[in-house]
């Protein structure tokens, strides 16, 4: 009798394995099939592959290159291969969270247009990560996606609907919106809803004195996490709402200036902002929610007004 070959199942932690050739029958490599690994270097990848499940390379750490055909990426797929320096992934329909984790080796992917979503982490710890060209045809990001990556200017392609999270994007120094996208803008590298009435995201590399423009009426939660340069922020009276952990770790801030307009601060929105000794409160704001000043080491006293209605 003939068998066809569909499944990879548990070839893992074969000591002195190196070189592994599917044949083109193959539609599926199941979750950690081949998983620790660790004289792996070559591998084929047929075109009727449809999806690597969870952790199926997790920790091959000799693997040079990855060229994906038109299939889904399950969880950590290849997480912890740290040797990889080139990702093709032609027609990868679908990533998971955490799949290319810890890529050391990475320098640059391109992202194919048959990628709509990135989940979170899937990017994290990819050290070596500069460049990331992300096409039309993705529709939502998760910027803690690239947590702890060298990515330095960030381009969102027309066609993305939803920018959620944040990330320890410590070298960003800029990101762009293409002007077409009918959901978010840039100014001076800065993200904004698309009418600029939500400041949603400043990359960790601003410097100095930042000044929200006027018309911004909210602060997105962790808006400027961990913007470490920052100095002092100025708020004007059109914010009425400075989300929670909105300013936490900018522990080179001294000053803030809270406009009349603001009603409510989130919870943790200036947590770890050691240096922060000055906060003006305008007349109008009602609720200070729980732990907004936590760790403010530097701020001995704070004047509240007679509107405040709430503060834990």
């Amino acid at each position: 009798k003939t068998y066809t070959v569909t499944e990879i199942r548990n070839i893992k932690e074969n000591k002195g394995l190196i070189e592994i050739k599917l044949p083109d029958t193959i539609t599926r490599i199941s979750e950690w099939a081949i998983s620790q690994n660790y004289d792996l270097r070559r591998i084929n990848f047929p075109e009727s592959l449809r999806i690597i499940e969870e952790g199926a390379f997790w920790g091959c750490t000799s693997l040079k290159k990855l060229e994906l055909p038109a299939c889904g990426l399950c969880k950590c797929a290849f997480a912890f291969c740290e040797g990889v320096t080139k990702l093709v992934m032609t027609g990868v329909t679908s990533i998971g969270d955490e799949v290319f984790k810890d890529l050391k080796s990475l320098k640059s992917v391109v992202l194919p247009p048959s990628i709509e979503e990135i989940g979170p982490r899937t990017f994290s710890n990819c050290t070596k990560l500069k460049t990331i060209i992300l096409n039309e045809g993705l529709q939502s990001i998760d910027l803690g996606s690239f947590d702890n990556c060298g990515i330095e200017e960030l381009f969102i392609p027309k066609s993305v609907r939803s920018i959620r999270g944040y990330s320890s994007l410590s070298r960003l120094k800029s990101i762009f919106v293409d002007t077409d996208n009918e959901k978010y803008c840039s100014v001076d590298g800065v993200l904004y809803s698309k009418d600029m009435s939500s400041l949603e995201y400043c990359p960790a590399c601003y410097e100095g004195e930042f000044i929200v423009p006027d018309g911004v009426k909210t602060i997105s939660n962790c808006a400027f996490y961990y913007c470490e340069n920052i100095t002092k922020v100025v708020i004007p009276d059109s914010v009425e709402y400075i989300g929670s952990e909105s300013f936490e770790g900018c522990n080179n801030m001294q000053t803030v200036i809270i406009g009349n307009g603001v009603r409510e601060i989130g919870e943790e929105a200036f947590k770890w902002c050691e240096k922060l000794s000055s906060v003006v409160f305008c007349n109008g704001i009602e609720r200070i929610e729980e732990r907004a000043f936590k760790n403010c080491r530097s701020l001995v006293t704070v004047e509240l007004p007679s509107s405040i209605q709430r503060y834990s």
